[in-house]
Protein backbone atom coordinates (compact mmCIF):
# COMPACT_ATOMS: atom_id res chain seq x y z
CA UNK A 1 0.00 0.00 0.00
CA UNK A 2 1.26 3.47 -0.81
CA UNK A 3 0.35 6.18 1.63
CA UNK A 4 -1.03 9.22 -0.22
CA UNK A 5 -1.05 12.74 1.18
CA UNK A 6 -4.54 13.81 2.27
CA UNK A 7 -6.03 10.32 2.60
CA UNK A 8 -7.34 8.83 5.82
CA UNK A 9 -6.08 5.48 7.10
CA UNK A 10 -7.57 3.31 9.81
CA UNK A 11 -5.43 1.23 12.14
CA UNK A 12 -6.43 -2.42 11.92
CA UNK A 13 -5.40 -5.94 12.85
CA UNK A 14 -3.54 -5.16 16.06
CA UNK A 15 -6.12 -6.86 18.26
CA UNK A 16 -5.10 -10.17 16.69
CA UNK A 17 -1.62 -9.90 18.23
CA UNK A 18 -1.19 -11.44 21.66
CA UNK A 19 1.42 -9.03 22.94
CA UNK A 20 2.00 -6.03 20.69
CA UNK A 21 -1.58 -4.89 20.26
CA UNK A 22 -1.30 -1.08 20.45
CA UNK A 23 0.50 1.64 18.54
CA UNK A 24 2.25 4.27 20.61
CA UNK A 25 3.37 7.81 19.78
CA UNK A 26 6.89 7.94 21.17
CA UNK A 27 8.00 11.58 20.89
CA UNK A 28 6.77 11.98 17.32
CA UNK A 29 7.47 8.42 16.08
CA UNK A 30 4.84 5.69 15.79
CA UNK A 31 5.84 2.29 17.20
CA UNK A 32 4.05 -0.94 18.02
CA UNK A 33 3.74 -1.42 21.76
CA UNK A 34 2.59 -3.77 24.47
CA UNK A 35 -0.71 -2.56 25.93
CA UNK A 36 0.31 -3.73 29.40
CA UNK A 37 3.77 -2.16 29.32
CA UNK A 38 4.94 0.78 31.37
CA UNK A 39 5.22 3.06 28.34
CA UNK A 40 1.62 2.58 27.24
CA UNK A 41 0.34 4.60 30.19
CA UNK A 42 2.77 7.50 29.76
CA UNK A 43 2.44 8.04 26.00
CA UNK A 44 -0.59 8.32 23.67
CA UNK A 45 -1.74 4.86 22.51
CA UNK A 46 -3.87 3.96 19.52
CA UNK A 47 -5.81 0.79 18.81
CA UNK A 48 -7.86 -0.73 16.00
CA UNK A 49 -10.32 1.67 14.42
CA UNK A 50 -8.37 4.87 15.11
CA UNK A 51 -8.14 7.17 12.08
CA UNK A 52 -4.88 8.77 10.92
CA UNK A 53 -4.55 11.41 8.17
CA UNK A 54 -1.49 11.24 5.95
CA UNK A 55 0.07 14.70 5.75
CA UNK A 56 3.27 13.70 3.97
CA UNK A 57 3.60 10.62 1.80
CA UNK A 58 6.86 8.92 0.94
CA UNK A 59 8.60 9.59 -2.32
CA UNK A 60 8.45 6.96 -5.01
CA UNK A 61 11.49 4.97 -6.08
CA UNK A 62 13.22 6.50 -9.12
CA UNK A 63 15.32 3.79 -10.79
CA UNK A 64 17.52 6.09 -12.92
CA UNK A 65 18.25 8.53 -10.11
CA UNK A 66 19.00 5.71 -7.67
CA UNK A 67 21.42 4.05 -10.06
CA UNK A 68 23.20 7.35 -10.66
CA UNK A 69 23.59 7.94 -6.92
CA UNK A 70 24.92 4.44 -6.24
CA UNK A 71 27.22 4.50 -9.28
CA UNK A 72 28.72 7.77 -8.05
CA UNK A 73 29.11 6.38 -4.52
CA UNK A 74 30.75 3.20 -5.85
CA UNK A 75 33.14 5.27 -7.99
CA UNK A 76 34.24 7.24 -4.92
CA UNK A 77 34.86 4.01 -3.03
CA UNK A 78 36.66 2.37 -5.96
CA UNK A 79 34.00 -0.29 -6.58
CA UNK A 80 33.27 -1.31 -10.16
CA UNK A 81 29.59 -0.49 -10.76
CA UNK A 82 29.11 -1.98 -14.22
CA UNK A 83 26.50 -4.38 -12.86
CA UNK A 84 23.50 -2.07 -13.08
CA UNK A 85 20.99 -4.59 -11.75
CA UNK A 86 22.95 -5.03 -8.53
CA UNK A 87 23.28 -1.26 -8.01
CA UNK A 88 19.57 -0.72 -8.61
CA UNK A 89 18.67 -3.61 -6.30
CA UNK A 90 20.81 -2.13 -3.51
CA UNK A 91 19.28 1.29 -4.07
CA UNK A 92 15.74 -0.11 -3.99
CA UNK A 93 16.45 -2.00 -0.77
CA UNK A 94 17.87 1.12 0.88
CA UNK A 95 14.87 3.14 -0.33
CA UNK A 96 12.41 0.65 1.18
CA UNK A 97 14.17 0.68 4.55
CA UNK A 98 14.28 4.47 4.72
CA UNK A 99 10.74 5.36 3.53
CA UNK A 100 8.88 7.45 6.07
CA UNK A 101 5.37 8.92 6.18
CA UNK A 102 3.91 11.55 8.49
CA UNK A 103 0.45 11.34 10.01
CA UNK A 104 -1.89 13.57 11.90
CA UNK A 105 -2.80 11.27 14.79
CA UNK A 106 -6.24 10.97 16.40
CA UNK A 107 -5.12 13.13 19.35
CA UNK A 108 -4.02 15.96 17.04
CA UNK A 109 -0.25 15.53 17.07
CA UNK A 110 2.03 14.88 14.10
CA UNK A 111 3.98 11.62 14.08
CA UNK A 112 6.30 9.86 11.63
CA UNK A 113 6.40 6.17 10.84
CA UNK A 114 8.59 3.87 8.78
CA UNK A 115 6.62 2.28 5.95
CA UNK A 116 8.58 -0.99 5.97
CA UNK A 117 6.80 -3.46 8.22
CA UNK A 118 3.80 -1.25 8.84
CA UNK A 119 1.89 -1.23 5.53
CA UNK A 120 -0.48 -4.00 6.57
CA UNK A 121 -1.39 -2.32 9.85
CA UNK A 122 -3.44 0.33 8.05
CA UNK A 123 -6.47 0.30 5.80
CA UNK A 124 -7.45 3.20 3.55
CA UNK A 125 -10.74 4.74 4.62
CA UNK A 126 -13.32 5.04 1.85
CA UNK A 127 -17.07 5.60 1.83
CA UNK A 128 -17.47 1.80 1.93
CA UNK A 129 -15.23 1.22 4.97
CA UNK A 130 -16.96 -0.61 7.76
CA UNK A 131 -15.85 -1.12 11.33
CA UNK A 132 -16.79 -4.43 12.90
Amino acid sequence: MDFVKGNMYMLRGLKNNKRFNKMINWDGDLWISDSRGQYSTAKPCYSDGDIFICIEGSREFDKALAYAEYAEKDAREGIDSRDTDYAVERAHSAHNRARMVRFLTPDGTIASMRVKGNKTKFKKVTNRTRVK
